[in-house]
């Protein structure tokens, strides 16, 4: 049937700015209704109608074309190098399509059964390819030839229905066996990940409590944590004390202490049901400063409790800690033998929604394609995102009730029972949807009716990515499975009435780490570089021209990302020459710069390399030279929250050698600044003492060197950590810094500086146009103390000047920043040091750069007599800091865990087997879905994706 005109720009634009619109109101089909959408987010964020011309034009005869190329080499022989290159290109492109791209192969393959059945046999053709290949493909210089990336198993190749529906068979077996089971490894090699998984939630549990309390602002939100039971405990112990002559037992499930000191404090005897034995140390140090002595801690809790006390909720997905179980165990015993206490709380109020946290057009380009980099196909719910530049989901669909969990209702069910609710939830037609938020509210602290997730009124607020959806305009309504078990909430899309098109393949293994994202919606950083590379662009040209020189300006943009300055530059009228180390990233990339090749006559051209390891002639064969060789602007944004982390002063050293006479380079300096200060956990109103926890958090403000003897003549942190790390009561691991978020740590309370600002280093980047050299380098500077404390952390920010008019920087904002970015502030755990008024210490940075930028720091007196409490004979001016023995042993045992665990993988990865390594990972991917199910800590999730796929989802 004739497809009626496509309307004009002018018409779309306006139905854009007016709101909704049908396809019929434009004369447009259905299907090619929904192409025109392909890539965009929203209806208020649809892009001229010139989309709509170019997707219906390209989106057909792409998906075509590969599934012709995938079909003739799935009929042949693959050994040769050629086939084998083939193969990852096909694999790759499978893995950055478009919306557009996936309608299509679900016309061509018979739907998305049919798309993954391809993508399975083009793996296991590659794989056997590489089998034949990999001594030949271990002699290549470039290491890009082989993408093991793009082999690992899909995230939602297991699923938490499948992995508790074998957990609940009726001969489930060991561990072990059930893990083996469900993702194709050996038993033995599951009984390894199994302990180490295990060792990983004994040893990080309290480093996560330290994490958990430094995040919690009691002061603005009264629900944090487990304050939210403080008020209905209070009531519940004073009212059977009124009534009863006896102690009041408390028994409490998990939490950070906060009811366990209250219930002690008002007298009764409480019971703390912890059961792993490093938290509990930890715990028993925490009470005992804080002169809590009547507290106990035990595997199980007291049958003779009155007061039952469910304080253990996971941030990240409410009940993953496991406490729920137990506490379920622990309330049918008690039914069949003796009274059942009280609850507190007695029920969990859970609400939902459907929620968009897609990728917004950034200064004008569209990134949508990164969206498949999100790891929407893994259900791995996490906490709700809070941040000045964090994407925050939009609610997609009204709020509704899903779950009322009742602790005193149906306690003798089996512990494997699931309550399944199908919800049928209203959204806008044509919306994108990612995921869905869950919330929890406490009756009795709120409104009975649903409410949004406000974060002063819920007590906490999950989200859970789905595999992307757009609703259809015929059905604005899906339906999705709320499913809960003892050890887990989780939602699943309905497909019997879904109502609804896909918008990514369901074949996601990659994952860009979230502050990827947070860094794109900066928005007055993309504001600041959009406004120096506009300017550049300007002046460029006219050199260009006053040289008599043709063609347009041309830039390097050093690593490139998700391409937005590239995007920019080409905008501007610049020929622009992008480089991104790593091919996960620079597989979109290149997909995003040929969707932008259609709006703009300017070059972008891609390499997927190494700066350093570019020559002129590389670049200028690829890109084309017009009128003399170099570029006429070079631009970087590889300042991490250290300023210089990311080898930033070793690659714009090299790309200066690329610049054409007369080149301006973004940033053009750099500045740091630093100060000594201290930072520590917050305190509960007050009431509760969270400090002995600094060690676990980042570092103490007790023991150290400063609490022996004799004292050292100065301290120093090496490139890979302290030098000795043992002298250092701290759990920091091996890098040289760590990062905070000092914009949401209120100063004066949870951190401050002892010492004014100074001025530590200052690079001018411009002198590598000249040919100087920007490294190693050394900075150094007096600083005076101003006010007698404790010092435990060096902290530095820095200020990149792009040009002369633009600058950003990540300054606190309490010390006169203008605006919160997406980058934290660097901190240096060092000391502790005591420190008086006046005392005058020198402080030294070094950065070396070899494989990346390293910062080594040396802090010392100015002179003999130069700190009070440095000196010669001074003695031990700290009290020892009561975790030194646990931070000693947690080292080692730490060291041991990682060598079993390296062990492990090297017997797959020593011989290349990839088949085998894919069951391993597999096997990871059930760990994460369901953690506490095979005794591990919801925590490790994160731990376990980084050191299995490189991906991290916190």
């Amino acid at each position: 049937m004739a497809t009626a005109p496509v309307p004009g720009a002018a018409q779309l634009e306006q139905h854009g700015r007016a709101g909704p619109f049908h396809r019929t109101a434009c004369g447009i089909s259905r299907r090619d209704w929904s192409i025109w959408r392909a890539g965009l987010h929203s209806l208020e964020r649809w892009g001229p109608a010139r989309y709509l011309r170019r997707d219906l034009a390209s989106a057909a005869t792409q998906a075509a074309a590969w599934l012709q190329k995938t079909q003739d080499v799935l009929k042949r022989p693959c050994e040769d190098m050629p086939s084998f290159l083939l193969l990852q290109s096909l694999l790759k492109y499978l893995h950055v399509a478009s919306e557009a791209e996936v309608r299509e192969w679900q016309e061509l393959t018979g739907g998305l059964s049919g798309l993954i059945a391809l993508e399975t046999q083009l793996k296991e053709k590659t794989v056997h390819a590489f089998d034949i290949l990999k001594f030949e493909l271990a002699k290549y210089k470039d290491r890009s030839a082989m993408r093991a990336d793009l082999l690992r198993p899909c995230f939602a190749s297991i699923s938490c229905d499948a992995v508790w529906e074998r957990l609940q068979s009726d001969a489930p077996g060991t561990q072990a066996s059930v893990l083996a089971s469900l993702s194709g490894c050996a038993e033995e090699d599951a009984a390894v990940l199994l302990r180490f998984g295990c060792r990983l939630s004994e040893l990080f549990a309290p480093i996560e409590l330290a994490k958990r309390v430094g995040r919690q602002d009691w002061d603005s939100r009264q629900y944090s944590l487990g304050a939210a039971l403080l008020p209905l405990l209070d009531q519940a112990i004073r009212s059977l004390q009124k009534n009863s002559a006896c102690d009041v037992r408390v028994s409490i499930f998990g939490g950070c202490g906060l009811t366990a000191a209250l219930a002690s404090r008002l007298g009764c005897k409480v019971i703390l049901v912890e059961q792993r034995r490093l938290l509990r140390q930890f715990l028993e140090v925490l009470f005992k400063h804080n002169r809590l002595e009547n507290i106990q801690f035990a595997e199980t809790a007291d049958f003779a409790s009155d007061i039952v006390v469910w304080d253990g909720i996971d941030e990240d997905g409410i009940l993953e800690f496991g406490h729920w179980r137990l506490l379920r165990l622990h309330l049918a015993q008690l039914q069949k033998s003796h009274r059942v206490p009280l609850l507190i709380p007695e029920s969990l109020r859970i609400n939902c929604a459907l929620v968009d946290d897609s990728l917004l057009r950034v200064r004008g380009c569209r990134l949508g394609r990164f969206d498949c980099m999100r790891g929407y196909d893994l259900a791995y719910s996490h906490r709700w995102p809070e941040g000045a530049c964090h994407i925050r989901p939009s609610l997609r669909s009204p709020v509704q009730r899903v779950f009322d969990l009742s602790l005193d209702r149906d306690i003798g069910d089996a512990p494997g029972r699931v309550l399944r609710t199908l919800l049928r939830l209203r959204t806008e037609p044509g919306m994108p949807v990612t995921g869905v938020a869950f919330w929890v509210e406490i009756p009795g602290l709120v409104d009975a009716e649903p409410s949004t997730p406000d974060a002063k009124r819920t007590w906490l607020r999950c989200v859970q990515p789905l595999p992307a959806r757009r609703a259809d305009d015929t059905g604005p309504v899906l339906s999705l499975w709320a499913n809960c078990c003892d050890l887990k909430i989780w939602f699943t899309w309905a497909e019997g009435g879904l109502g609804s098109s896909p918008l990514l393949p369901p074949l996601g293994r990659s994952k860009l780490p979230p502050w990827h994202y947070k860094m794109l919606n900066d928005h007055e950083r993309n504001r600041k570089y959009h406004a120096a590379i506009a300017r550049g662009a300007a002046r460029a040209s006219a050199r260009r021209q006053a040289a008599g020189l043709a063609g347009r300006p041309k830039v390097l943009d050093c690593g490139c990302g998700a391409g937005l300055l590239s995007l920019l530059a080409a905008r501007h009228g610049c020929d622009v020459s992008a480089v991104e180390l790593s091919p996960l990233i620079s597989d979109v990339t290149l997909e995003t710069f040929k969707d932008a090749s259609h709006d703009s006559d300017a070059s972008l051209m891609l390499h997927t390399a190494d700066v350093r390891s570019l020559t002129p002639e590389a670049l200028e064969s690829s890109q084309g030279s017009q009128g003399r060789p170099g570029h006429d602007l070079i631009v970087s944004e590889l300042m991490d929250a250290s300023g210089v982390g990311e080898s930033l002063l070793s690659v714009l050293e090299h790309a200066c050698r690329l610049a054409a006479p007369g080149a301006q380079v973004v940033p053009c300096s750099l500045r740091l600044t630093v100060g000594l200060g201290w930072l520590t956990l917050p305190n509960c109103h007050d009431g509760f003492d969270f400090s002995p926890l600094d060690a676990a958090s980042f570092c103490s403000l007790k023991g150290g060197s400063f609490s022996q003897q004799p004292l050292p003549a100065f301290l120093e942190t090496g490139a890979s950590g302290p030098l000795d790390a043992s002298s250092l009561p701290s759990f920091h691991g091996k890098g040289p810094f760590t990062s905070r978020n000092l914009n949401r740590l209120r100063r004066g309370q949870l951190w401050d500086l002892l010492t004014p600002e100074a001025r530590l280093l200052e690079v001018d980047i411009r002198q590598a146009l000249c040919g100087q050299s920007l490294h190693p380098c050394e900075g150094e500077v007096e600083l005076t103390v101003l006010r007698e404390g404790v010092a435990n952390c060096i902290v530095w920010w820095w200020e990149a000047q792009l040009d002369e008019h633009e600058s950003i920087s990540n300054k606190p904002q309490s010390l006169g920043n203008g605006y919160a970015t997406h980058w934290h502030q660097p901190l240096c755990p060092i000391g502790p040091i005591p420190l008086a008024a006046g005392d005058r210490l020198k402080l030294k940075v070094a950065i070396a750069d070899a494989a990346g930028q390293k910062m080594k720091f040396t802090l010392q007196p100015s002179g003999s007599t130069a700190a009070l409490y440095w000196r010669e004979g001074a003695g031990a001016k700290l009290p020892p800091d009561p975790l030194e023995a646990l931070i000693q042993g947690w080292h080692a045992e730490m060291e041991e865990a990682c060598a079993a665990n390296s062990r492990l993988t090297a017997k797959f990865t020593g011989r290349g087997d990839l088949a085998g390594l894919a069951k391993l990972q597999t096997a990871v991917l059930v760990l994460v879905l369901m953690p506490q199910a095979f005794g591990c800590d919801p925590f490790i999730r994160d731990r376990l994706l980084q050191t299995y796929f490189g991906i991290a989802y916190k």
